[in-house]
């Protein structure tokens, strides 16, 4: 069973620089609250919804945010929120992890390094 998120205590901490398929970004447009300073390329992931790239919010990476991302931290397109977010906290991989679930969660830093690779980023999608 998936752990149960509390976003009170971690405030959307796993909501930051996630590979997000770029259509999202058009698709649903009108319900992007932090403004979107630049794109990272994540590269081409057919299984997790075509091109892939990470938005940054804020030149401070350990500040990014995503841009769908409340100011009361929750997901403005939870409804809608793609196949990485709906698998975050399930432990299988080192980038869906959630320290406030106990578990080791890689720095922005990191992420952003190995999503250069789309070897890594296919590993995640296909655990």
């Amino acid at each position: 069973m998936k752990p149960k998120c509390d976003i009170s205590k971690c405030k959307g901490a796993c909501c930051g620089s996630v590979p997000i398929p770029k259509q999202y970004f058009t698709a649903l447009k009108n319900r992007i609250v932090r403004p979107i300073l630049r794109f990272e390329d994540a590269g081409d992931l057919p299984e997790m919804g075509g091109h892939n790239v990470v938005a940054i919010t804020n030149e401070d990476l350990n500040e990014n945010r995503c841009p769908f991302q409340r100011y009361d931290y929750k997901c403005n397109i939870y409804d809608r929120r793609p196949k990485i977010c709906r698998m975050f906290g399930e432990g299988k991989h080192k980038y869906l992890q959630c320290g406030y679930l106990g578990q080791k969660m890689p720095t922005t830093e990191e992420i952003l390094t190995d999503l250069r690779s789309i070897e890594e980023i296919s590993k995640i999608c296909n655990k």
